[in-house]
């Protein structure tokens, strides 16, 4: 008589079992995880004349914190309301104001301010350092509230011995740092 019930038949029905609940599961999470919206705004208020590389190396960063994660609300048509001023100080009224309608659950501002530049020069080397200062802000749409405002100020320096640095690439490390920093503020403290 053969055995139907052997202990390698049921070993495998049983792992066959627990991989179908397994991807099951899974899937039925990751349908039930509704994404919540954000629009992002980059506003480059620095006034230098690098601004454009400058603002796609930013907004390129920062974009990569969203991906996947959140569903990103186009920020094209509000930009032109920010562009030229600083929000830093303005109350929450008056920067959702800037956004108002868009449909987004969340709003991530991001400002970078007008660098400070010091050059030094001696026999043999010339230094130059930047100091870049970034405003971040998370504002909460739906339940009308500020879940975070801080400025990050980092600062990067570069030096050789002919005589010319551009201020660009001293201007991209200073940038690059304070977005780093930025970037693991939004992954903290925007709600999932």
């Amino acid at each position: 008589m053969r055995k139907y019930f052997s202990s390698k038949r049921i070993f495998v029905c049983l792992l066959l079992m627990l991989l179908v609940f397994i991807v099951s599961s899974a899937d039925a999470a990751r349908v039930l995880r509704q994404k919540s919206s954000v629009v992002l705004v980059f506003n480059n208020i620095a006034a230098t004349r690098y601004d454009d590389k400058l603002t796609v190396l930013a907004v390129e960063k920062l974009r990569k914190k969203l991906d996947g994660i959140y569903i990103e609300i186009d920020a094209e048509p509000y930009l032109k309301n920010f562009q030229g001023k600083s929000f830093e100080n303005k109350d929450f009224a008056e920067i959702t104001e800037q956004v108002q309608g868009c449909g987004a659950d969340y709003f991530v501002y991001a400002e970078l301010q007008p660098f400070r530049k010091e050059t030094h020069f001696d026999l043999v080397y010339y230094d130059k350092n930047m100091e870049a200062a970034l405003v971040l802000r998370i504002l909460d749409l739906k339940n009308m509230r500020e879940l975070y405002n801080k400025k990050y100020v980092m600062k990067a320096e570069d030096s050789t011995d002919y005589f010319f640095i551009g201020s660009g690439s001293v201007a991209k490390k200073a940038l690059e740092a304070v977005l780093f920093r930025a970037g693991e503020a939004i992954s903290v403290k925007l709600p999932l």
